[in-house]
């Protein structure tokens, strides 16, 4: 029998893999970092009014009637924002989101050092942390990564495969753990982006989340 290139009895099969993702993926999450519900936000960014501003010059100059104008401004104004407006935006709401649950457990400050802020760990050429909780009397430390998706594009797999498949710092004192909105597409077939989650999942580095704050508490136990 031909052995998976990679999945093997530590890490969950693809049929499990596929059925915690579906059991842990949360909708309402990701719907709150959709283009449609942060619109209000983009709108608000100095780069999409100056690009708006272009647009209807554009328009203007060629003679197109207000009411016209208008209705080709709202179907055209998603194209209008920045990539890079609606990532910084997308990934300042997921963060904010991230710290509100993590807030939420009201975790004792004479126990826990808190930081919603970048933290070196072990060796800095590893990359740095979005935020990270240290038990203050054993030094035990989890420091979060805060990832929309670990699918989509090369820069989100390698990020993917840094933090999650190739990192080797997690030890009783330390979890790198990751924390991502985005539902990834169904697999059916073993790749690299099913080998992020398959790890992920099965040594509790990676989670959606609603899961965050029971990986947290049970860390600490």
């Amino acid at each position: 029998m031909t052995k998976s290139c990679f999945l093997n009895s530590t890490f969950l099969s693809l049929p499990k893999l596929q059925e915690k993702i579906d059991v842990s993926f949360c909708k309402k999450t990701s719907d709150k970092l959709s283009d449609k519900a942060l619109l209000p936000g983009f709108l608000k960014c100095k780069s999409f009014e100056k690009a708006l501003r272009e647009f209807s010059g554009i328009l203007d100059d060629a003679s197109v009637s207000a009411t016209e104008k208008a209705l080709i401004i709202n179907e055209w104004l998603p194209e209008l924002i920045p990539p890079g407006v609606k990532s910084d935006l997308r990934s300042s709401t997921f963060n904010a989101q991230v710290a509100q649950t993590i807030t939420n457990l009201n975790l004792s400050p004479e126990r826990f050092n808190v930081k919603f802020t970048n933290w070196w760990w072990a060796h800095p050429a590893r990359g740095k942390s979005d935020w990270f909780i240290t038990e203050k009397s054993t030094g035990k430390t989890i420091a979060g990564i805060n990832r929309i998706t670990f699918f989509g594009s090369s820069q989100t797999i390698a990020s993917g495969y840094q933090n999650v498949v190739n990192n080797r710092l997690n030890t009783p004192f330390l979890k790198v753990l990751c924390v991502t909105s985005r539902k990834p597409p169904i697999f059916k077939k073993e790749n690299k982006v099913s080998k992020i989650y398959a790890v992920g999942f099965s040594a509790g580095t990676l989670t959606f989340l609603p899961g965050l704050s029971a990986i947290i508490q049970n860390f600490f136990d």
